[in-house]
């Protein structure tokens, strides 16, 4: 089986490959790998390592690229990239990476708040959530809650500036900082009618967005797509005269 300074040599001997380090873990040491993202690129890196390692991860270059913009525009880092927030590697032959790095590991240190065009989402979608909670079959309805359920979480910690991983930790923080919140939520994502679980969703939603506005309203502006002035932004909200596509045009 080939040594793992062996496979970290030949990975970056590679044109296919961007950017190759060892990474140590509570297992021992790893070879992580940042390659093209074309996945017969991948599929050919792997068959290339002869009785490879089992300790080796291929990143696509630009599926991380796509995880750094996400976490950068969502204003926190994902538990699965904590881990090159924290490298001390940086990939000189790719300068995108290197900048990948630097606002994974600055969005990790600071707090952060939400812009105007952010809070206006979480409206946005919360208010159409709950349109969807009304409607449809019994099954269609309950989703729809767990989905709304799970969005005032979200809106919660962003509202608030709370760094936060996964669910379990933001709901371990509700449960700290709003014990009527997390009543709400409980009651939402129960065993009990609809109707009532339904309720007790709207009032979570409101508590959250009290103070941001409260649930948006049919005459404000809307969310939609990517438009000709806001190309990185995966949604900008402006007005309902726009001449962009609409995101939420099948649920209006």
């Amino acid at each position: 089986m080939a040594s793992l300074d062996d496979v970290l040599e030949h990975l970056r001997s590679r044109n296919d490959v961007v950017g190759a380090y060892l990474e140590r873990t509570p297992w021992g040491m790893r070879v992580v790998a940042v390659a093209q993202t074309e996945p017969q690129c991948l599929e050919k890196l792997l068959a290339s390592i002869e009785g490879r390692p089992a300790q080796l991860e291929v990143i696509g270059l630009r599926e991380l690229e796509r995880a750094a913009k996400a976490a950068e525009r969502n204003a926190y880092v994902p538990r699965d990239l904590l881990r090159l927030a924290d490298s001390e590697v940086l990939f000189d032959t790719m300068a995108i990476l290197a900048e990948a790095k630097e606002k994974l590991a600055q969005l990790k240190r600071r707090g952060f708040r939400l812009n105007e065009s952010e809070v206006r989402r979480y409206r946005c979608e919360l208010a159409l959530l709950l349109k969807e909670c009304e409607e449809g079959d019994e099954l269609s309805r309950a989703i729809a809650i767990s989905e709304g359920a799970a969005m005032v979480l979200r809106c919660y910690m962003d509202l608030n500036g709370l760094r936060w991983t996964d669910l379990r930790e933001a709901v371990r923080t509700v449960k700290s900082r709003d014990g009527r919140l997390y009543e709400l939520m409980r009651r939402a994502l129960g065993k009990g009618e609809l109707s009532e679980r339904l309720e007790a969703l709207r009032e979570a939603a409101e508590r959250v967005l009290e103070k941001a506005g409260g649930i948006w309203s049919g005459e404000e502006p809307v969310a939609v797509g990517r438009c000709a002035s806001c190309k990185d932004s995966a949604m900008c909200l402006r007005s309902p005269e726009d001449d962009a596509e609409r995101f939420f045009k099948p649920a209006m």
